[in-house]
């Protein structure tokens, strides 16, 4: 008989331990999930925070992008603006001395004509 006690004893002691193992395994995994949760929330939020922050990189870009095609477009217009300008300007200064001879001669001409028409008289 005290054999038969003795099993239940070790029986009883033995569902005990195995009733306490497996709710320190089922604590075990309640905080194993509890942080996985907690790890995944905090993923989710840094996953959403990049997704914006490269959705607004992204808008920045094109933003970019169009100033520079902007940019680059008005630099051009400038530039065969500038090649026009000295077209105009190398015409003026390579012709410069010629021009002033003329108008000079025209001018002289001119008083000339005034001198004649006042009625001077230049030996003729």
């Amino acid at each position: 008989m005290q054999l038969l006690a003795k099993i239940i004893q070790d029986a009883e002691a033995a569902d005990q331990e195995a009733v306490a193992g497996e709710q320190q395994s089922q604590e075990a995994y309640a905080a194993f999930v509890a942080n996985t949760n907690e790890m995944l929330a905090s993923y989710e939020k840094s996953i959403a925070g990049k997704t914006e922050s490269k959705d607004k990189a992204t808008a920045d870009k094109l933003t970019t992008n169009q100033d520079l095609t902007s940019t680059e477009t008005s630099l051009v217009d400038l530039n065969d603006q500038n090649k026009a300008f000295h077209l105009s300007c190398d015409y003026l200064l390579k012709n410069y001395n010629i021009r002033q001879t003329a108008r000079q001669e025209e001018m002289e001409a001119i008083q000339e004509a005034k001198s004649i028409l006042s009625g001077a008289d230049f030996g003729l």
